[in-house]
């Protein structure tokens, strides 16, 4: 096999286990919002593209940076 078809094939089995393993990923996600009520935000940075995942449509989901810092600074006893 030439070492160009070979880059090839690797190439297409790379993207496709990108691809089965981002739809897994996103499905899990998924099943924790509908069988526990876990709110849930999900972002994959891939080569300069987003791919995403959010349970919820408010416009205050997911929370920012400093309300992550304060809750979990609230968890740890902060």
């Amino acid at each position: 096999m030439s070492g160009q078809l070979q880059n090839r094939k690797t190439r297409t089995n790379t993207q496709e286990n990108f691809r089965r393993r981002k739809i897994s990923l996103i499905s899990k996600a998924d099943d924790l919002h509908r069988l526990f009520g876990a709110d849930v935000f999900l972002v994959i940075r891939k080569k300069g593209k987003y791919y995403g995942y959010n349970s919820r449509e408010e416009l205050d989901w997911p929370p920012t940076k400093e309300e992550l810092e304060h809750d979990i600074g609230i968890i740890k006893g902060g």
